[in-house]
């Protein structure tokens, strides 16, 4: 045990050193916290298709029975958003509008999907949101 494990703080996501005056994050490297999202910026991201952008957020899911599926939410050069995730080692790229409908109530519409995404006070006025959920619906 060390001698400041009572010094770490309960918040702290973990795996901070400092090696030769330089600050490195390991944990993140070697398996991302479990059910924490993460937004990442990776050029090789953009190798993946004409559309894909570099930018992304990562969340490892666990399961009540210790199994866990890392989801990718991939950003596209269009404004709209796909989801990755893999299945028997293989990938595949869902649109996120297309899972979201998917996931509705069998009667709901279209319409009610878009005012309960933009329900948020702070996104009343965001012309930028409301004109991406109007592309992807």
């Amino acid at each position: 045990m060390s001698n400041l494990h009572k010094l770490k703080d309960a918040t702290e996501m973990g795996g901070y050193f400092v090696c030769n005056g330089i600050e490195r994050v390991i944990r993140m490297l070697q398996i991302p916290r479990r059910n924490h999202m993460m937004a990442m910026l990776r050029p090789s991201y953009t190798n993946r298709g004409p559309q894909f952008s570099n930018k992304a957020v990562a969340i490892r899911c666990v399961g009540p029975d210790e199994t866990g599926a890392t989801v990718v939410l991939h950003y596209l050069h269009d404004g709209t958003a796909t989801v990755r995730i893999l299945i028997r080692k293989s990938e595949y790229f869902i649109p996120v509008m297309l899972l979201l409908k998917a996931l509705k109530k069998p009667m709901s519409s279209d319409k009610e999907m878009y005012t309960h995404i933009l329900r948020g006070a702070h996104l009343q006025g965001d012309t930028f949101m409301s004109d991406r959920i109007e592309l992807c619906i």
